[in-house]
């Protein structure tokens, strides 16, 4: 049987549940990589903001739904990157993140791409640019 090399990428909230979709997976069954593209990793910030007043979460509910309180070692290759122009919170979410998978060994390239926010930083993938050549690096096409 032949592993499929499957690739988990989000943006936003997405990249959160990317990076929950990888945690605590074994070998054999964890994504080949992941993409994350101006996530949030850890959501205790949340609480008290208008965000949580749908989701109405507590302290244990977001630390039981935020990757940084959870064993990271088997984390699959990451590509980590973020607007130049976003919000500070997203940024050190980001830089954080990428911090703690690489003291738990694993591979994670980090990336800042320039003239980019938290709504547009998925344009580039669409485009001949560097955040593409990255991913593909990831996912090993190309040369």
């Amino acid at each position: 049987m032949t592993r499929k090399r499957v690739v988990v990428s989000g943006s936003s909230a997405g990249a959160h549940l990317a990076a929950m979709a990888c945690i605590n997976l074994e070998q054999d069954v964890r994504p080949a990589g992941a993409v994350l593209l101006s996530g949030i990793y850890e959501l205790e910030p949340l609480i008290g903001t208008y965000v949580n007043e749908a989701i109405k979460m507590d302290t244990s509910i977001a630390h039981r739904n935020s990757p940084v309180f959870y064993e990271l070692s088997n984390f699959p290759n990451t590509l980590i990157a973020w607007g130049a122009n976003e919000t500070q919170e997203f940024i050190l979410q980001s830089k954080y993140f990428a911090d703690l998978l690489n003291r738990a060994g694993c591979e994670v390239t980090i990336f800042q791409m320039d003239k980019r926010n938290h709504f547009d930083i998925v344009f580039d993938i669409a485009q001949n640019s560097e955040i593409l050549k990255k991913m593909h690096a990831l996912v090993g096409i190309g040369g």
